[in-house]
């Protein structure tokens, strides 16, 4: 069977929400929202008081990429940015400025 023969469902679980595959995703790899609460402690702590969830995605995709070994092999879907600083701010609700929500769209 080629590529275009294989059913969308099969390539794509459009079935699913992005927050039910966002929460797939941090339970197989709770490092990711480790390292976004990490980093984002990282500039508060530098007197930051305005924080960009895709900055910091871009460091944790870089500090993966640049290890010796990129032994857990996951990429981040860009959809899951906006979840894991909700997440964030849900965990330290005294933060909720630092970041800039908008409404989710899709679902």
């Amino acid at each position: 069977m080629i590529a275009t023969e294989i059913p969308q469902l099969e390539l794509f679980n459009s079935a699913a929400t992005i927050y039910q595959r966002f929460l797939d995703f941090h339970i197989k790899y709770p490092i990711v929202y480790r390292l976004f609460e990490n980093f984002s402690f990282q500039l508060i702590n530098k007197g930051h008081k305005h924080l960009g969830a895709k900055m910091i995605m871009e460091r944790i995709r870089w500090e993966c990429a640049t290890q010796s070994k990129d032994e857990l092999g996951f990429k981040i879907n860009n959809d899951y940015i906006a979840h894991y600083a909700r997440l964030f701010i849900k965990n330290n609700p005294q933060y909720k400025e630092y970041f800039e929500f908008r409404t989710i769209k899709t679902p």
